[in-house]
């Protein structure tokens, strides 16, 4: 016999180990591809590119079960269709993509899912649907590691607060309020110390 058993074990075992180092390389290099898409279509101006760009990481992402891409791409989507005017549709996408979001305890994204479905809720006049999910975006927002995204993420979570204020015609207008909001998220903001 030219070969034994155990030097078929070995290998199987080296061909089987190439194998999967090949395929976790490809799928490191897929991740670097998903991250680097996203930065293009978040910096995209054209709403219809960023779409495109979005979709297209919508379906890699799935395809490699990279859970970041996928809400990276339903978060720029939902964007695109809250500042179109869409907020039924935004709300659509963003009820889909929240369980995933919710089961990576990503802090920042979580508390940006919350606050785009106030400003949506916000938008359709649902002020009482809206401050309740801001409420719940500062409990994420303030678990927020990083200083600098936390204070951006409170500074438009109180500013949006005081939005909710101003634009419902449904009570009397709290200036006092308002103002403590505003004042609130430039206090927060003021904090940030990678100025733009």
């Amino acid at each position: 016999m030219l070969f034994n058993k155990s030097s078929i074990l070995i290998l199987s075992f080296v061909i089987s180990s190439l194998f999967w180092v090949r395929f976790s390389y490809a799928q490191t290099k897929s991740i670097k591809q998903i991250d680097s898409l996203y930065e293009v279509a978040r910096r995209t101006i054209n709403v219809e590119q960023s779409n495109k760009l979005s979709h297209q990481m919508l379906i890699d992402s799935k395809t490699i079960n990279y859970t970041t891409g996928e809400i990276n791409a339903g978060i720029l989507l939902a964007t695109n269709l809250h500042n179109e005017g869409k907020y039924s549709l935004a709300l659509e996408r963003l009820h889909k993509i929240e369980p995933l979001a919710l089961s990576t305890e990503n802090n920042a994204k979580i508390a940006n899912i919350l606050a785009l479905k106030a400003n949506c809720y916000g938008r359709l006049k649902f002020f009482d649907k809206s401050n309740q999910l801001l409420n719940q975006a500062i409990n994420y927002a303030k678990k927020i590691k990083e200083n600098d995204r936390r204070y951006s993420n409170l500074g438009r979570i109180y500013r949006l607060l005081g939005s909710n204020i101003t634009d419902d015609n449904s009570k009397p207008i709290n200036k006092d309020s308002i103002f403590y909001y505003h004042k609130k998220s430039y206090e927060v903001q003021e904090k940030i110390e990678a100025k733009t």
